[in-house]
């Protein structure tokens, strides 16, 4: 089985063990009919999934209480990739696009650290000497060879749209 990482433990939500996920994926529906989920290599049955403001938010099985939440709080989540929903023709699972390296021309700018889903446009963190952001643009990309790590972005619009945030 390959594991696949759709989000992260952000906190526990209410008394009763509900936890509070920020998800890695621009479609988060697909997520809501997930049955079983892995932290720490740990099997849990999802019994309820529901979505607000962007955020998913999970009851699991043998987590009761606010406390047993707690012990979450931070950690990965995954699924079995199989489970995964079908991508569209040249779509990519947000989890496969971090860690890709950004090239602004010939120029190595960093690797993509988090993603983040506004509206228009995807919002990429790239970390190399210096922190900066960058929406997705069909513009500004050049090349995004994904199953090689590699994201080409023309040097020009780059200097355009992006921020540094050093």
């Amino acid at each position: 089985m390959k594991k696949m990482l759709i989000g992260t433990v952000v906190k526990a939500q209410g008394l009763r063990g509900e936890i509070k996920i920020k998800p890695y994926t621009d479609d988060i529906d697909n997520l809501l009919n997930i049955r079983n989920v892995f932290i720490d290599d740990i099997s849990y049955k999802v019994l309820a999934s529901r979505e607000n403001g962007g955020m998913l938010f999970f009851y699991l099985s043998r987590i009761c209480s606010i406390e047993d939440a707690e012990t979450l709080r931070g950690k990965d989540i995954f699924i079995d990739r199989d489970d995964a929903a079908p991508l569209e023709e040249g779509g990519h699972y947000i989890v496969d696009i971090l860690g890709c390296e950004v090239f602004a021309g010939q120029n190595y700018v960093g690797k993509v650290t988090n993603i983040d889903q506004f509206g228009s446009a995807d919002i990429y963190t790239v970390k190399g000497e210096k922190t900066v952001r960058f929406p997705y643009l069909k513009k500004l990309v050049i090349n995004a060879d994904i199953s090689n790590k590699k994201i080409i972005l023309d040097e020009k619009v780059f200097l355009e749209v992006s921020i540094y945030e050093d």
